[in-house]
């Protein structure tokens, strides 16, 4: 595929067959065609696997049967072991591509972006409510990703060695149903990310049947959860903290000792003087 190199795509999926083929169709029409395509079960139920293994038969999409794990950045990573591609792209199993997608963000490659992400179509009980982004800047840093994140995963297009660099998708507990974000600060840490503002995604916004919609995540507020998880990560690879990460860990520092005090487990005022 010239200087672009080829293309895989990882499609998570659980309990879902008529969602994830219509993810799959969406991919296969592409206007410049994938090289791999690997659709990562999560552990769903007999019948589901036998479903999906049936509507997928005889297509190029391969099926990967992982151990449930209730975590999506290891069921990406399952998916990331088979691919053998220069680049990577993610789609959530109840999204769908624009059939121009690869192709636009491709060509954004070939002017040396190494990390592209494009906008999206907010889909809410089946009709486009606008795009998930009320704007997108040409380029995106650390800086601006801690402050929001505007990395839609099921739009991002990454360059392999880029992604292994930084560990692959995170997949800690604590970033589970945030690892996208918590894996995007990571890469911003090191690149610039290219953004496409058209939406090239149909995003589907349900909360009801997210992971982000559980009580367990609810625990955990993802952007949080993903800047403890940054942090803890620059210190392990030894890298000295940059401007925009030591004013993160001020902040994350001053937020985790307000919600000790809310929660009553600090005295508000700090320790008592002897008398």
């Amino acid at each position: 595929m010239s200087a672009r190199g080829s293309v895989g795509v990882v499609i998570p999926t659980y309990e879902r067959v008529d969602e994830t083929v219509r993810a799959v169709q969406s991919v296969l029409g592409q206007t410049v065609a994938p090289a791999q395509v690997v659709v990562a079960d999560d552990g769903s139920s007999p019948p589901t696997v036998e479903a999906l293994a049936e509507r997928l038969a005889g297509g190029p999409a391969e099926l990967v049967r992982a151990p449930r794990s209730g975590h999506p950045g290891r069921v990406r990573n399952e998916g990331l072991t088979r691919l053998d591609t220069e680049w990577v792209a993610f789609l959530d199993s109840d999204d769908t591509w624009h059939a121009e997608k690869l192709e636009r963000q491709l060509a954004a490659a070939d002017g040396g972006a190494v990390a592209v992400c494009t906008n999206a179509r907010r889909i809410v009980s089946g009709r486009p409510v606008g795009t998930v982004l009320d704007s997108l800047p040409p380029q995106l840093g650390l800086g601006d990703l801690i402050r929001e994140n505007k990395v839609i995963n099921s739009s991002v297009l990454i360059r392999r060695d880029v992604l292994d660099d930084v560990g692959r998708v995170a997949s800690s507990y604590l970033v589970r149903g945030c690892e996208d974000y918590a894996t995007w600060l990571r890469v911003a840490s090191r690149h610039r990310w290219t953004a496409l503002p058209e939406p090239l995604v149909d995003y589907v916004d349900e909360p009801s049947v997210s992971i982000r919609g559980s009580e367990e995540f609810a625990v955990h507020p993802g952007q949080v959860a993903a800047w403890i998880d940054f942090v803890m990560w620059r210190r392990e690879t030894g890298a000295a903290l940059r401007l925009p990460e030591q004013v993160l860990t001020a902040v994350l520092r001053r937020a985790l000792l307000a919600s000790t005090r809310r929660e009553g487990r600090l005295p508000a005022t700090g320790p008592r003087r002897g008398t």
